[in-house]
């Protein structure tokens, strides 16, 4: 069967305090199924997770995709910080009946997971997947990091309007140009001139260069601020130490992080150095993958990880 080329249709859970959460669901569509909250990249959107549904199916795992505060059908939330997060998504569990769920950030969406894992009980969020993701720069520096993620990582925490009108002038008129969808395939092609041959070949799979594209669709869809918000949170202070973070204890709760030795957005230095600060952590480096080349390469093995993460 050939992978899917349209993520599907976002739904919409309204928070008791009034803001919205946009997420979908791809996988194994069972609510009996194994299930893992999906936290997308940075800028991104719910569609996102459509380059992961054929591996999350074929490990019969459910696979929640959710938009973070200001991107797709997610409300703003002003001054909204790092660990805000674990509470959204816990009420989005208990809406969805989700009694014990997995986590899974990819890039930008690593230190939401992250987060989940730390401040939820063992008894609701059983372990975390994390791959190619951030970790805190304000530990771990940003050297080798390639210089449009460290200039968005440094100029976000200091001037996040400003940062999310550029955003916005950049992306946003292309991305809500629906008139003519072929611009922001375009652009997003443009984007990764200079990257690796690695980064560059995702453009080749179909799925993966839909989801690339309908991703940065969403994340643009009401502006650039809820994207500059996100940056600025990635580039500041996480509200927690890696050295709190315990990724093994009597009830489970694993820290599985795979990584790629090519990766130019978050080098592979910090992956190793942000594993050594967390106790039990297990670090799986593929020295010969990238950035966004990784999470293709590696998606039977992480659903199966996320799996055994929920039957243990």
């Amino acid at each position: 069967m050939a992978a899917p080329t349209l993520p599907n249709p976002t739904s919409v859970f309204v928070l008791p305090s009034g803001r919205t959460l946009g997420y979908a669901q791809y996988g194994t569509p069972s609510a009996s199924a194994p299930t893992a909250f999906y936290h997308h990249g940075f800028p991104g959107s719910q569609s996102e997770a459509l380059g992961w549904d054929a591996a999350a199916r074929a490990a019969g795992v459910r696979l929640i995709s959710v938009e973070r505060p200001g991107m797709g059908a997610s409300t703003f939330q002003v001054g909204r910080t790092l660990l805000d997060w674990p509470g959204d998504l816990l009420a989005l569990a208990d809406h969805l009946q989700v009694s014990r769920f997995a986590v899974l950030g990819v890039s930008g969406g690593g230190p939401y997971a992250l987060a989940s894992h730390h401040r939820l009980p063992r008894a609701r969020c059983a372990g975390a997947a994390l791959v190619c993701a951030l970790y805190p720069t304000t530990a771990l520096g940003c050297g080798g990091m390639l210089w449009t993620t460290w200039a968005l990582l440094t100029l976000c925490p200091r001037a996040p309007t400003l940062c999310g009108f550029a955003l916005d002038y950049v992306l946003g008129g292309v991305a809500r140009d629906l008139a003519r969808p072929e611009r922001l395939e375009t652009a997003v092609a443009e984007g990764l001139q200079g990257r690796t041959a690695q980064d560059r070949s995702v453009l080749e799979r179909r799925d993966a260069r839909a989801a690339l594209v309908a991703s940065t669709r969403g994340a643009m869809v009401s502006g650039g601020l809820g994207a500059a918000w996100d940056g600025l949170l990635l580039g500041g202070d996480f509200g927690f130490r890696l050295e709190d973070v315990r990724a093994e204890d009597a009830r489970g709760g694993r820290v599985v992080m795979w990584h790629g030795g090519l990766d130019q957005n978050v080098p592979a230095h910090m992956a190793e150095r942000a594993a050594a600060r967390m106790a039990g952590a297990e670090l799986r480096l593929s020295p010969e993958c990238a950035h966004l080349d990784l999470p293709y390469k590696k998606a039977d093995e992480v659903m199966q990880c996320v799996k055994e993460m929920l039957q243990s």
